[in-house]
């Protein structure tokens, strides 16, 4: 079976609340969450072994939120995926993470850069 572009997409206002749930070998993304108004809240989750996408090899990401968008995140997680574990990202931009592990984020595969567990550009992240 052909793994999908990105496993879980929210976007244009989207909602989502999801409770147990493994998203493996997915391509490109796990988790996206984008837009004002979109907004996931996820418990129990294990993004892992997030694949780059196919035409330059970059990203893999565990999870991304961005621009306006919203995630929490609990008992979660984001293992060997690419890139980043956890970006958040644009204006507005908000993530909680309560009880989440981010480990053994590789570099991308086409540069060879990043690999960062977490990354924040413009938004916000309450760890606890």
């Amino acid at each position: 079976m052909r793994p999908t572009i990105r496993t879980v997409a929210l976007l244009l206002g989207a909602t989502l609340a999801l409770t147990a749930a493994r998203l493996s070998k997915s391509r490109t993304l796990g988790v996206y969450v984008a837009g004002e108004g979109s907004a996931a809240s996820i418990s129990r989750l294990l993004v892992d072994g997030t694949a780059p996408q196919p035409v330059d090899q970059l990203y893999g990401c565990g999870a991304i939120v961005q621009d306006g968008a919203a995630l929490t995140l609990v008992d979660a997680r984001l293992s060997g995926n690419r890139a980043v574990g956890l970006f958040v990202t644009g204006e507005g931009a908000r993530a909680s993470a309560m009880g989440v592990l981010v480990d053994d984020t590789l570099p991308q595969v086409g540069d060879g850069r990043f690999g960062r567990a977490i990354e924040i550009h413009s938004g916000e992240l309450a760890l606890t």
